[in-house]
């Protein structure tokens, strides 16, 4: 499922579910936001409950700054606004209150990238804010100063964290990954010393291959192959559903009688992962049109 093509309502009611799902914002805490070509935000509202948020719940906010909706917009609208003003390559703010974050954001530190592959890959930069009033001017401009540095990912002083994309799902995948690592590092740091892969090993997992196979079209689908594809589809999400895999890491994979395999796609949202997204591959070729992990 590509949510980009949902409207930007309810793409905000559908990653603010899941944030809310997976333990990562409490019943009022946090909020999203879009910035469609249109330069309307549409973002979430103040003092609703966050686990059951509905379409006609989402506020609209035109670039005059009149909004429309139900309900008064986030309180923090303001940094929401503030970094689209530094940063206009960004269409999405997301801003939440996990548990691992927050931790990091109380000490003062800021969360090692370099524990995983994926999480260097798909979070570029940390940079920290200074605390200030929530929902004030001031605390916007600090938040807004640190995006105009180049980051996507601000902790925010005893607060919270605000991360952009150039999409929604970009921002909840890289505060998805860098929650889940920051997560594991702090369990990891009560055993032990922390250990970071070197630059060197971290570049072992950048191999593009799985981008460049050749092409092969399957024109016949035996109904092993189509049993192997649902069954992988329902690993796939309640892999997801426990903890297990974040949105776009987790990797199963199955043989097939005629030497072929069947493999999760790469950079599909695991969540949402259909039978005809699995990847067929044979020979070194991968399914036309598709891209294995």
């Amino acid at each position: 499922m590509d949510i980009s093509l949902q409207h930007p309502a309810d793409q905000l009611i559908m990653i603010m579910d899941r944030i809310y799902r997976r333990g990562m914002t409490t019943t009022s805490g946090g909020n999203l936001s879009i910035r469609d070509d249109s330069g309307i935000v549409w973002i979430t509202p103040a003092g609703i409950d966050k686990g059951t948020l509905t379409r006609g719940d989402i506020i609209r906010v035109n670039p005059d700054g009149t909004t429309v909706g139900a309900h008064k917009p986030s309180s923090e609208l303001p940094f929401h606004l503030a970094v689209y003003r530094a940063r206009p390559d960004l269409h999405a703010v997301l801003h939440a209150h996990p548990n691992a974050l927050v931790a990091f954001s109380i000490v003062r530190k800021l969360p090692s990238l370099a524990l995983f592959p994926s999480v260097g890959r798909t979070c570029k930069g940390v940079r920290l804010a200074p605390y200030d009033l929530p929902g004030s001017k001031k605390l916007g401009d600090k938040i807004a100063a640190e995006f105009a540095e180049g980051t996507d990912i601000v902790l925010l002083e005893n607060h919270g964290v605000v991360i952009g994309g150039e999409s929604l799902f970009r921002a909840f995948m890289t505060f998805e990954t860098l929650e889940s690592s920051a997560r594991l590092e702090t369990i990891a740091r009560r055993m032990g010393k922390v250990r970071e892969l070197e630059p060197a090993q971290l570049a072992l997992a950048e191999t593009r291959h799985h981008l460049v196979m050749a092409e092969i079209e399957f024109n016949m689908h035996t109904t092993e192959e189509l049993a192997a594809r649902r069954d992988m589809v329902t690993l796939i999400q309640r892999s997801y559903t426990q903890g297990l895999f974040n949105a776009t890491n987790g990797t199963y994979s199955v043989k097939l009688s005629d030497g072929s395999m069947l493999i999760t796609p790469y950079n599909k949202d695991r969540a949402y992962v259909q039978v005809e997204d699995i990847v067929r591959v044979k020979d070194g070729m991968k399914e036309r049109g598709k891209t294995p992990s």
